[in-house]
């Protein structure tokens, strides 16, 4: 470092950009800090987090070198032939492909208080609107996909039944129990399909014809039809 340039910079690595693979082929996921303390932690350290698509964990920053470094690694294995336990060195198939540094402080002062203005933290409005909306979006699908709001929604339509109790009498209005089981059961099967990216089978699409078959289980259907 040229101790002479008094302009000069401190930077704090605050991302990295993994690769895990070959040169063929391979994934990539991130390492970041936080910008800011989470709120209400009584510590001023700012956390690491794991991004790994839709996978978001809280990382340790002691194991940088671990995950980040590539070069070899010595694995302990146990090895059948021999009858014991053999340590083998293999190449870590992950390194660090980009990092990320944000400067902290400006060496040509005595100070070495953090930059009082955070240039990153003004984002571009359309960019700010676009994230929100895209996590907006995760939130909603994350609750209609969710097993547990198919077994709420189970449970409250098997709660009623039309047959013994037509109406109930509110303050303001009565309420027609086999129009609600409709409209609740119309409004889901909607909000479903009108969500819905991709066709799967498994325990939450097992859910979901479950509760469309609700209808007919209370013999909702004949009961307009006799109505």
């Amino acid at each position: 470092m040229d101790t002479s340039n008094k302009s000069q910079h401190e930077y704090e690595l605050v991302g990295v950009l993994v690769h895990t693979g070959t040169a063929d082929s391979g994934h990539y996921y991130s390492f970041i800090k936080e910008r800011k303390p989470a709120p209400g932690d009584p510590s001023t350290e700012r956390r690491w987090y794991q991004f790994n698509d839709s996978n978001v964990e809280l990382f340790d920053a002691k194991d940088i070198p671990k995950q980040c470094y590539g070069g070899p690694e010595q694995i302990t294995q146990w090895d059948t032939n021999l009858q014991k336990s053999v340590t083998r060195t293999f190449p870590r198939p992950y390194s660090a492909y980009m990092l990320f540094y944000e400067r902290c402080s400006d060496t040509s002062s005595d100070s070495t208080s953090p930059v009082a203005e955070d240039h990153a933290s003004n984002i571009p409005s359309d960019i700010y609107t676009h994230v929100w909306d895209e996590n907006i979006g995760f939130l909603k699908d994350r609750n209609i996909f969710d097993t547990a709001y198919f077994r709420l929604l189970w449970n409250v339509l098997h709660s009623i039944d039309a047959h013994t109790i037509d109406q109930l009498t509110s303050p303001k209005k009565d309420v027609d129990f086999t129009f609600r089981i409709i409209q609740l059961t119309s409004e889901f099967v909607l909000e479903f399909f009108h969500d819905q990216k991709i066709t799967w089978i498994s325990k939450t699409g097992q859910s979901f014809f479950a509760v469309c078959f609700v209808l007919i289980s209370k013999d909702v259907i004949g009961s307009l039809v006799d109505s």
